[in-house]
């Protein structure tokens, strides 16, 4: 006889689903349990075809990623006689007709694909990845299509901390000075209008009312009653409210301590406030130099380019980008180590100089362990500025191609790499001084070009496939 496998809520999940709120958030820190949470929510109206239930991610990718929301709900729900729907819309749907939809809000005009649409309850996973605007206007329509439905209209949401997001400002009541969660806050139950973009917030309704009564509007239409008053509570959660993975994964824990700083007080710690900022991203004691690195130590290098066309003392801009390039080599022992750095401010012809004799130098040293990397700008130009490179660069390993991401997410792997003292530094006195200095100011810092040339040589170093390619010459030249 098989055995019955129970699937039931923990104490904050419980405290989630049944808040009466029309709007409730959940989260605040990672493997709190708020995708399986939303799964369960929806499951509410099974049994009433009148209903529907939509969850939103920003892009579809998000929904259907390997172990995601959309493989998740399939393996929830396949005991209730299901039947799914794949692209364009994924959906699932219960014998009842009630439907469950996961759709995405890609950009910030996909709302208007919902001009008119009416939808029971509307949900979002991971709401910081969504606009103030997106979540406002499809709060509009958050309504019932079936006059004799008895579903009560909310919405219900997910987050991870995001310090720069519009959320924080929303959950601003709930969240401390030092940017954790107030715990005798978490699970109470406020209100608020919206007028405008302009939020009243209060205790009770008769708070808000108390504000928005003293507005002057030039429409009486638009002033605020109980009807247009929301509740809004935010249930704070953490890993420890989460014993389900604790037990199942065992390592879920130690891989949270893995990350950088910033992202760990973030996820595991759920702290809202804290930012990448100088001296906090890159910190002095990250640096571990070294004067002697061996060849045979060494798999691959690569010098990846930040470009700049500007001499220094032009006038036109009194601290102009530099061109900077980064050597670093990944070491059999899976670590790093920068082999130089350079920050030059030069015309563009002496750019191309510059490059041409360092791949000259660093080939004579490296040999078929060596690979240049270029940053193509988007557009044709930056194609044709690519091109003219990789002709002037024949004979050699290069590469070119348009960075992703923003600089601080560009720049994040390799400071974790520091961070976990898996990162040496040459010495020499010519360049390491003005490194780490730019490194340590980063994000705040006037000037990053060294930081970019350095997140573009690792990110370069870390393609497995080129990895695995030069590990092998490495072999060979062994034998």
């Amino acid at each position: 006889m098989s055995k019955i496998k129970v699937i039931k809520p923990q104490p904050k999940q419980y405290l989630f689903l049944s808040c009466p709120a029309d709007i409730v958030v959940y989260g605040g820190a990672a493997g709190g349990g708020k995708t399986y949470a939303l799964l369960m929510d929806a499951m509410r109206f099974i049994n009433d075809g009148s209903a529907n239930y939509t969850i939103f991610r920003r892009t579809t990718p998000a929904i259907t990623a390997n172990g995601g929301l959309w493989q998740t709900a399939k393996k929830l729900y396949f005991p209730f006689n299901i039947r799914t729907k794949g692209q364009p819309f994924y959906e699932i749907i219960f014998p009842s007709g009630y439907n469950i939809s996961f759709r995405h809000l890609q950009y910030e005009d996909t709302v208007f694909d919902y001009q008119g649409a009416q939808l029971s309850v509307i949900a979002f996973d991971e709401l910081t990845h969504f606009t103030e605007q997106q979540f406002f206007y499809m709060m509009s329509r958050n309504r019932n299509y079936n006059v004799n439905s008895s579903v009560n209209c909310y919405i219900r949401a997910t987050c991870n901390p995001d310090p720069d997001s519009w959320v924080r400002k929303l959950l601003d009541w709930y969240i401390g000075e030092n940017g954790y969660a107030i715990k005798e806050r978490s699970g109470k139950i406020r209100y608020f209008a919206r007028l405008g973009e302009k939020m009243y917030w209060g205790n009770t309704k008769a708070e808000v009312l108390e504000q928005t009564d003293k507005i002057t509007l030039t429409d009486e239409k638009d002033k605020v009653t109980e009807k247009n008053i929301k509740s809004f509570c935010f249930i704070a959660s953490s890993l420890e409210d989460n014993q389900a993975l604790m037990q199942s994964d065992t390592g879920y824990e130690s891989s949270l301590k893995a990350l950088s700083h910033i992202d760990y007080e973030r996820l595991r710690k759920g702290n809202w406030n804290i930012k990448a900022s100088g001296g906090e991203f890159f910190k002095n004691e990250y640096f571990n130099y070294t004067r002697t690195i061996r060849m045979k130590d060494i798999v691959m290098v690569c010098r990846a380019w930040d470009l700049a066309g500007t001499e220094k003392g032009e006038k036109k801009n009194s601290s102009p980008d530099a061109t900077a390039s980064c050597l670093m080599a990944r070491l059999l022992d899976g670590s790093f180590a920068v082999l130089e750095v350079t920050n030059d401010w030069l015309s563009p012809s002496k750019v191309r100089h510059l490059i041409c004799e360092k791949a000259k130098s660093d080939y004579k040293k490296f040999g078929a362990k060596y690979k240049i990397f270029l940053p193509q700008d988007p557009g044709q130009a930056g194609k044709a500025q690519a091109q003219a490179y990789i002709k002037m660069l024949s004979g050699y390993n290069v590469s070119t191609s348009t960075v992703k991401g923003d600089k601080i997410t560009r720049a994040e792997p390799f400071m974790i790499q520091m961070e976990n003292n898996n990162v040496i530094v040459f010495k020499n006195d010519k360049w390491n001084d003005t490194y780490q200095s730019q490194m340590v100011s980063f994000p705040e810092g006037i000037h990053d070009d060294m930081v970019d040339a350095t997140s573009d040589a690792f990110n370069q170093l870390s393609n497995k496939e080129d990895e695995n390619n030069m590990l092998l010459l490495s072999l060979l030249g062994d034998m």
